[in-house]
């Protein structure tokens, strides 16, 4: 976010503090709704996209099964390969040009 302030303008140093303030926490809201889906926390959704892609980019042997072993382990088998589908697929939209549409934090 970048906040442009042309000081000519300024009155009052506390205005210029709440409307600020306000904007932040406004877009700061956007983005924890934005980046939050049912409770899940995207960015550890995205590290553990990251890390089943990696998993099969360096082992192109190792099967869906075997990855969803490692990565998820305490899970039932069938859940933790379909799992590892979803993820390989976020994989591929993030590394062909995906992760464009990222934001920061």
């Amino acid at each position: 976010m970048v906040i442009s302030i042309d000081f000519t303008k300024v009155n009052q140093i506390t205005a210029l503090i709440k409307i600020v303030s306000n904007l932040i926490g406004k877009r700061w809201s956007e983005y924890k709704k934005h980046n939050k889906i049912k409770g899940i926390n995207m960015r550890d959704e995205f590290d553990k996209a990251l890390l089943i892609g990696d998993l099969k980019a360096d082992n192109p042997e190792m099967t869906d099964i075997e990855i969803a072993r490692r990565a998820f382990p305490g899970d039932d088998p069938d859940s933790a390969r379909v799992k590892v589908d979803q993820h390989l697929r976020r994989y591929q939209e993030m590394t062909n040009g995906g992760w464009r549409g990222f934001k920061f934090p």
